[in-house]
């Protein structure tokens, strides 16, 4: 673990330090809060759990504070049993902010670095993850099958106990300059601001999309309530499907501008099932 000097940051939820860095500047924000549930695994509050979401983003602002950089990866997992500090946990309570800067990575390494990266140094191989597919092998999907899976999201959702009323955005939406159909989506927030849609080209099945309504460009740039109907969203989904559909849970990631691989700028969170 790394040692005390080299904390970025420290709240009652959260700590970020410096551990084991993948990229310069490369920052780990994990969880000190040890609650247990009646399976005797920690869990957090849904009050606790969007104030461990606003030290990472307090995280990114003071790494550009300090060096200047301003685009990110935003990584975390849920529901992957891996190890954390503390023991096992139902998700990981841990999240990663990679700074980028030009020349740092190639393509989608940074997801396969962090699949592999440990808290105790060094990397492990992972044989049972499925490899990240290249940029190239990724095909467009036709219009009829991405509403067809939207429609099977809907019913998975309703399964899991999420209200008809929240299954889809009625009116659809636009995704930066791209309009998505409401046959496309499956989720909208009770607050109104987020919204799940089907993915044109996933990495795998079950590869779907959560963004803002509104198109902004960068997480700095979402409003506090923006920020947290998205954080508290991607983990009310994240629980809905690992019930009905996808046990091993998400790998939740954030392209924080274009020298993170993000191509549409409007911010939005890849949720991709663990396989």
């Amino acid at each position: 673990m790394a040692s005390a000097a080299l904390e970025l940051l420290r709240t009652s939820i959260a700590v970020a330090q410096r551990i084991n860095p993948i990229t310069p500047h490369h920052h780990v924000v994990w969880c000190v809060l040890s609650a247990k549930n009646k399976d005797g695994l920690p869990e957090l509050s849904a009050e606790d759990r969007l104030s461990f979401f606003h030290a990472v983003r307090d995280t990114q602002e003071k790494i550009t504070t300090e060096t200047g950089i301003t685009d990110f990866n935003i990584n975390w997992e849920e529901g992957c049993g891996k190890p954390v500090p503390g023991g096992l946990d139902s998700w990981t309570r841990y999240v990663h902010v990679v700074p980028r800067m030009v020349g740092d990575l190639e393509g989608d390494a940074v997801h396969e670095l962090l699949d592999r990266w440990t808290w105790s140094g060094g990397m492990i191989v992972q044989p049972e993850a499925e490899p990240w597919p290249c940029d190239a092998k990724r095909k467009d999907r036709t219009p009829e099958i991405m509403a067809a899976e939207a429609a099977q999201f809907r019913q998975m959702l309703s399964s899991a106990g999420i209200p008809k009323n929240m299954a889809a955005c009625a009116d659809g939406f636009k995704f930066s300059h791209i309009p998505i159909a409401s046959g496309l989506t499956f989720f909208v927030s009770e607050f109104g601001s987020t919204v799940a849609f089907v993915n044109l080209r996933p990495f795998r099945r079950g590869h779907v999309l959560l963004s803002p309504r509104r198109c902004v460009a960068r997480l700095r740039d979402l409003t506090r309530v923006e920020y947290e109907d998205l954080i508290d969203s991607a983990g009310r989904l994240g629980d809905a499907l690992r019930l009905v559909e996808f046990p091993r849970g998400f790998e939740f990631s954030v392209q924080d501008g274009p020298l993170a691989s993000q191509s549409i700028p409007h911010v939005h969170i890849h949720m991709i099932p663990r396989i």
